[in-house]
């Protein structure tokens, strides 16, 4: 019976250790896993399947016994075979057109597979299963397959020379068109280490894949992404500005030093598709489908950070030109190239105007100087220096925290909003916009101060959802704005992009724009991290959030951030927001907003952390009416959100074992799909969850561990069980949320108490 080829069954097989037979090639001989039978009869197998077969010596010389031309034309025929492969050889394969535009890519040391699958998992999803791929003798690895257009012999990695050695050493090359390689069926001596060639996974030699050349230029991208080789820098006109030369750091140097390849790239639509160490790889503005179009993280002799361009369409990069993989940019290159059509010149003097660059030295000390000598050399510019900058307390002026909202809300600060989906966040948001935007008391009291609200949000359509809830709270529309998104204007077009945190420029402009601007909502906070944040990696969030609270100082404005809350149950309510610990790190107050267990429609918005004053009380209200608006209640509520969570799940004060916090967490983690097992432990510690609980955990969820295909990492899964279930979670969720948007939540009458505005 033949041994079925998926991606699933050479999982299987890597994971537990053993090769398992492939099919029968032709003539019932088991081609590629030992070599048990006559080389003639792989070479009647490989033949047989359209494969160019040559002897080889078995001196250790890797040589074909004899000359070889006709291989390289066309393969032998049956008769020639059984002339040609008679005494002591082994069975090359020659590849290109004779063996039906067959190629090989080949690791030469092992240790680079398991990056170079998980670089091309990236880049085409599911290829590595289905090539053929042989383990050599060094130990290294063949990867077969044919194409419709195969080139010739390419060094694609290479490790330059170190110490005394006097070549570089190649990594990764093919073997394409006139090549050879050695195939399974060979004995020992073939090879100068005296091993074997033996297959390791995918079909067998006679049943090569047909790939596309996209899938083609896939592989060779990640392979050259393990070139080591310094790269040629691009000749650029001079950097400096128009006027004279300047000594010290140059326009461009200091754009190159400031910028990283993000704040690059991305405004003009190019996407980071996947990290590799410090490389990263980028598919251009308008590209459909999977396929990567660059590279960055490829250093030049000069210890530049260059841009590495392998498509033909990614304007205004060339690509490939004069027999080159990929054209090579600095980062200023790249400015100059999108922002002023590859004028360098004009590209240093627009940088040096907004700031780059030392400031060009005057011409002479003073001007009594230039009289005194007027041959006298230029002065040299200061170069850049980084100095500590230390602030002692004695001359900080003490001040009072400025409130938007007394007790809950601070200028100038970030807070947190965490609640269930359903539970009324959005109306929640609504209300606080009412209120700003016409100067309406808060609910419990307090003056507030009028001004107008800039909304971050991407679950609600703006005309259906948004526009009429603040219309039944009375807000004043005129002073409500939506960040929906970036234009981008090139050549005389202008698109529109997805707004992310990092467009931190986007919004200080906003900002300064709206200089009456009391409050920014963003609304959810896991929507607008951008598709390179892990919103479980605290230095990540971090990272996001730390611009975000510089700006809100800088403008004094308020910014609420709403998380969505775990579904499972807790301890402590700061837990509970949805991905890292440090949402609630880097907010200043927290607040919990949740559906009160004991009495239907009414919603408890209750104080968790608050950094800045004494906790405040509680508050309640209720969704009611059509259209659906928020009615206050006017006393106040007795409990903290600690309280309304244990209440919630009946664990009242009673702490939850480590095991059962650690197997909340992982499941939570793993509902959103597989996760690497390295990535979840270094979570884990991150959260204070021991490796030791943690896998105690997985034990306790029977949580799944399997590898993502051959060579890839080993990846955590829930079991189907948990699978049902959570979307049983998700859909009540969702029901929740419906209810909550058409206001049949509340009761039919309004209670007594403030209403929205």
């Amino acid at each position: 019976m033949q041994t079925d080829y998926t991606a699933e069954s050479h999982s299987r097989r890597l994971a537990s250790g053993s090769i398992v037979a492939p099919p029968c090639g032709a003539g019932g001989v088991a081609i590629g896993i030992t070599t048990t039978g006559s080389t003639l009869n792989h070479a009647r197998a490989y033949a047989a399947a359209g494969l160019s077969v040559v002897p080889i010596k078995t001196d250790g010389s890797k040589s074909p016994r004899g000359s070889w031309k006709v291989a390289q034309a066309r393969p032998a025929t049956l008769a020639e075979v059984e002339r040609a492969f008679t005494g002591e050889c082994g069975v090359g394969i020659v590849h290109g057109a004779a063996s039906g535009n067959s190629e090989v890519l080949d690791i030469d040391t092992a240790d680079l597979l398991e990056p170079f699958v998980e670089t091309l998992d990236y880049l085409a999803p599911g290829l590595v299963a289905r090539l053929c791929v042989v383990r050599t003798p060094r130990p290294g690895f063949h990867l077969y397959y044919r194409c419709e257009r195969v080139g010739g012999n390419q060094k694609l990695a290479m490790r330059p020379p170190a110490g005394d050695a006097a070549e570089a050493i190649c990594l990764i090359e093919t073997r394409g068109q006139g090549g050879q390689t050695l195939a399974p069926g060979c004995p020992p001596s073939c090879h100068p280490m005296r091993g074997t060639y033996e297959h390791h996974s995918g079909p067998p030699l006679t049943e090569l894949p047909t790939i596309t050349l996209a899938e083609r230029d896939a592989l060779l991208t990640a392979a050259r992404s393990f070139d080591e080789t310094p790269i040629e820098e691009p000749v650029v006109a001079s950097t400096e500005a128009a006027g004279g030369s300047l000594e010290g750091l140059s326009p461009g140097d200091d754009y190159n030093q400031r910028n990283d390849w993000a704040s690059v790239l991305e405004p003009h639509g190019w996407i980071l598709l996947h990290r590799q160490g410090d490389r990263l790889f980028w598919r251009r503005p308008g590209k459909v489908g999977e396929g990567c179009s660059a590279t960055t993280g490829n250093l030049s002799a000069a210890g530049n950070d260059l841009l590495c361009v392998f498509s033909t369409n990614a304007h205004p990069f060339a690509g490939p030109t004069a027999g080159r993989p990929c054209s090579s940019h600095t980062k200023f290159d790249a400015y100059a190239r999108l922002h002023h059509d590859g004028d360098h010149a004009v590209a240093a003097r627009e940088l040096r105007r907004i700031g780059y660059g030392d400031r060009p030295a005057m011409r002479y000390a003073d001007a009594g100087l230039a009289d005194m000598n007027p041959s006298a050399p230029p002065l040299s510019a200061p170069r850049a220096v980084r100095r500590p900058s230390i602030v002692c307390m004695s001359d900080v002026e003490p001040r009072e925290v400025n409130w938007l909202w007394p007790g809950r809300l601070a200028a100038g600060r970030l807070s947190l909003l965490v609640g269930m989906p359903g539970c009324g966040k959005s109306f929640l948001t609504c209300d606080l916009a009412a209120r700003i935007t016409t100067g309406t008391a808060w609910p419990d009291g307090p003056p507030c101060r009028q001004g107008s609200v800039l909304f971050i949000a991407c679950e609600d359509d703006p005309a259906d959802t948004i526009r009429p809830r603040l219309d039944a709270h009375h807000a004043d529309p005129a002073r409500v704005h939506l960040l929906k998104g970036v234009e981008r204007t090139e050549r005389g077009e202008t698109t529109e992009l997805a707004f992310s945190l990092a467009d931190v420029d986007a919004l200080e402009e906003t900002l300064k724009r709206l200089s009456d601007c009391r409050l920014v909502v963003i609304d959810p906070i896991g929507s607008f991290l951008g598709g390179r944040t892990d919103a479980h990696r605290d230095n990540e969030v971090r990272a996001v959030l730390a611009p975000i609270a510089r700006l809100a100082e800088l403008y004094g404005v308020a910014v609420l951030i709403v998380a969505h809350r775990r579904k499972s149950a807790g301890t402590f309510a700061d837990d509970m927001a949805l991905g890292s610990r440090a949402f609630t790190g880097i907010a200043r107050s927290v607040w919990h907003l949740s559906l009160d267990s004991e009495s239907k429609g009414r919603r408890l918005l209750l104080p968790g952390k608050n950094n800045l004053g004494p906790e405040a009380g509680g508050l309640a209200f209720s969704i009611v009416g059509s259209p659906a608006r928020l009615t206050w209640e006017h006393d106040p509520v007795a409990m903290t959100a600690d309280e309304a969570l244990a209440r919630e799940t009946g664990g009242g004060s009673g702490e939850t074992s480590a095991l059962d916090e650690a197997s909340r967490w992982l499941k939570e983690i793993l509902a959103s799909g597989p996760r690497a097992g390295k990535e979840l432990k270094a979570l884990a510690r991150g959260d204070g969850i021991s490796e030791r609980t943690l896998d105690r955990a997985k034990v306790d969820l029977r949580v799944e561990n399997s590898p993502d295909g051959f060579g890839g990492p080993w990846l955590w899964r829930l079991p189907q069980q948990y699978g049902a279930s959570l979307c049983q979670d998700f859909a009540e969720s969702a029901k929740d949320q419906t209810l909550a948007d058409s206001g049949e939540t509340g009761p039919d009458s309004e209670p007594d108490g403030w209403e929205a505005a």
